[in-house]
């Protein structure tokens, strides 16, 4: 409702019809959808490897579009090739790196290309390894290195779980909430009893509206010894702390989020700790606080 107000007060909007063009974003990047060269199989690769990118950078400190907002921005897009949207500077502003990542598979092996433009660069980098996520990866910090950023660095992590949460996450930005859900119950059941899994179950049943599903979920998963890693906690409070909100509990929100935003300073996961502050703003707006809620 806030966005849509301040949009109608733009000057741009139309003030007659109350109809309102959305805003070019100011990000230092926005990563587009990828271009997919391969079977039926991948095509959630579109927006599982745009959204993949798109973390990894922000991981390495490049200020990076949210993938819900660039999904937003280009659905009615009519373009007839992918790369016209690296140079369309209504989707972004003329400071903003444009990224089209694309990906292939060829007898085997997946090649992943980042086409990289504005802000003064014009950039192409290219990866090559036998699983998509990995060439994705080493595309991603290549990029980095090339912009001046450090890449991130990565904990051991069972084999398939990266895959899984990415094809979850794709299905949940293309609204598919159902395909989401089967992604996960037939998963092998070593993944599917992992936290980051349960956290991305709970994540699912938020978006469905399942508030009590997400409270009993969360507080299973905030019991055991592999939640006591601070980020996957943290991000597991903000997950609860929202269906707090949904459900009118704006203290025990604000408590969670509190802690949330705690346990994930300085833990590298921009991400989680913007949701944690936007969560914060919002139980201050709920409250009528509007100048806590800016600060």
């Amino acid at each position: 409702v806030l966005i849509v107000a301040w949009q109608l007060r733009r000057p741009g909007a139309d003030t007659a019809t109350g109809a309102a063009t959305a805003p070019a974003l100011t990000t230092a990047a926005l990563v587009l959808p990828a271009v997919v060269e391969a079977g039926e199989d991948w095509a959630w690769l579109r927006l599982g490897l745009m959204d993949l990118v798109a973390a990894r950078l922000r991981r390495g400190d490049l200020a990076t579009a949210a993938s819900e907002s660039v999904v937003a921005l280009v659905r009615d897009r009519q373009t007839a090739r992918p790369e016209d949207l690296l140079d369309a500077h209504d989707i972004a502003g003329s400071g903003t790196l444009r990224i089209l990542p694309s990906v292939d598979l060829a007898d085997g092996r997946w090649t992943v290309k980042l086409v990289a433009r504005g802000g003064g660069n014009d950039l192409v980098v290219e990866a090559r390894a036998s699983d998509a996520i990995a060439a994705a990866r080493e595309a991603v910090d290549t990029l980095l290195l090339r912009l001046g950023h450090r890449p991130p660095a990565d904990a051991n992590r069972p084999q398939g779980l990266d895959e899984l949460l990415q094809r979850t996450r794709a299905a949940m930005l293309a609204d598919r909430l159902d395909l989401a859900g089967d992604l996960i119950r037939d998963a092998d059941p070593a993944l599917r009893d992992s936290p980051e899994v349960t956290l991305r179950q709970a994540q699912i049943e938020l978006r469905a509206g399942a508030y009590d599903a997400v409270e009993a979920r969360v507080l299973r998963l905030l019991d055991q010894p592999g939640a006591r890693d601070g980020a996957l906690r943290g991000r597991a409070l903000t997950t609860l702390a929202t269906s707090d909100v949904r459900r009118g509990r704006p203290d025990d929100a604000a408590r969670r989020y509190a802690e949330a935003i705690t346990l994930l300073q300085d833990r590298g996961e921009p991400d989680a700790l913007g949701a944690a502050y936007l969560g914060r703003g919002i139980v201050a707006i709920v409250r009528d606080d509007y100048q806590t809620a800016l600060a």
